[in-house]
């Protein structure tokens, strides 16, 4: 994976945590791995918790694919309470297929997903054995993720487009339309969702063939800031000088404390051992 610009870096620095450094090897090969993830952890002083975003992008020629969602999978473990986003390109076809761990009763709280209509991007099949980089196996293991850690795709379903403005999120000339980049969340979190749409032709083609997919939460917020939390600090010590032992009064101070710590546990290690061996007489005693 590749790591992000400096500048990035900069602007959010303990806030933005790479799942993957730049140069590492995996398997057998020698090449980098390409694919990149990123995760920001973000808050607020009017919102008492946190938000975590991670953006996604999958290289569509590079293999280790299977090892890239596991560490996506991995990632997954913040606190259930505080929502958590994937964003970004996993160049993986999906077609309309539903997350298989959504009940009947979630189908009720959750609008149906339109998804691609188009046969030849549907994802792989569940049994599938191929390994190679393409989008149909790349949709499937992008499936089982969210099947692991229950989250819903959220675009092109908050709310349901209608049948003819499809959410497609990706232009290929001369007239080929897909969907490869997604808005994830947990299926826990979706009565967050105020909205989801894919925002068509945004910027021009020569910009991005990519369209925007702005995703809106409502969250409980406050007007009034949360209190920083202070800081943790450590009991007043008592502190002697060396050159302060030169005065009569602070040497026995200092030489007597220590004394009187010992003494204290020497007495309570006594009497312990003579309570034990009174116990152990008067055992003997009864025998």
């Amino acid at each position: 994976m590749h790591s992000l610009s400096g500048a990035v870096n900069t602007i959010l620095r303990d806030n933005c945590t790479s799942l993957n450094s730049r140069g590492s090897v995996h398997g057998s090969g020698t090449s980098p791995f390409l694919h990149q993830a990123v995760t920001w952890s973000l808050s607020s002083p009017f919102y008492n918790d946190t938000i975590h975003l991670t953006g996604v992008y999958i290289f569509p020629n590079e293999g280790n694919l299977e090892e890239f969602s596991d560490t996506l999978t991995a990632h997954s473990n913040h606190p259930c309470h505080e929502p958590h986003i994937y964003a970004g390109d996993f160049n993986a076809y999906t077609a309309a297929e539903i997350e298989s761990h959504i009940t009947p009763l979630d189908s009720h709280a959750l609008f149906h997903r339109v998804g691609d209509t188009n046969p030849a991007h549907s994802p792989a099949s569940p049994l599938t054995t191929a390994t190679a980089p393409a989008a149909d196996f790349r949709g499937r293991l992008l499936l089982n993720m969210l099947i692991s850690i229950e989250f819903i795709i959220t675009n092109g379903r908050f709310p349901s487009p209608s049948p003819n403005h499809r959410p497609y999120t990706f232009f290929q000339k001369p007239n080929t339309y897909s969907i490869l980049d997604y808005n994830l969340i947990a299926k826990r979190h979706a009565p967050f969702i105020r909205t989801c749409q894919v925002l068509l032709n945004v910027l021009p083609a020569s910009v991005t063939d990519h369209m925007h997919i702005p995703l809106h939460l409502d969250l409980h917020t406050s007007s009034n800031p949360v209190p920083p939390i202070p800081p943790h600090t450590s009991p007043a010590r008592t502190l002697y000088h060396s050159k302060r032992l030169k005065d009569p009064q602070t040497k026995d101070a200092f030489t007597s404390a220590p004394a009187k710590k010992v003494a204290k546990i020497s007495h309570t290690l006594i009497v312990g051992a003579l309570v034990t061996w009174a116990i152990y007489t008067q055992g003997q005693l009864l025998l």
